[in-house]
């Protein structure tokens, strides 16, 4: 979705998800980095990373500004 500056992009599935402890800062593989990195550093953005609250599955959100101008 696009609201404003903003766009926000949500990825839901029901798979088997991430462990309850999962701490995406700590997340050490090459693709988690390169994808926070990408998303944080150079759009400015972030990401959050985490299990379903409603069922099995994983919740990823990231949210990155656009330039209005």
């Amino acid at each position: 979705s696009r609201r404003d500056d903003v766009v926000t992009i949500r990825v839901i599935d029901d798979g088997v998800g991430v462990p309850e402890n999962f701490e995406l800062a700590a997340a050490g593989g090459l693709g988690l980095t390169i994808v926070r990195t990408f998303v944080e550093l150079d759009l400015g953005g972030t990401i959050v990373m985490r299990a379903r609250a409603d069922g099995p599955g994983t919740f990823v959100e990231l949210v990155v500004p656009v330039d209005v101008s």
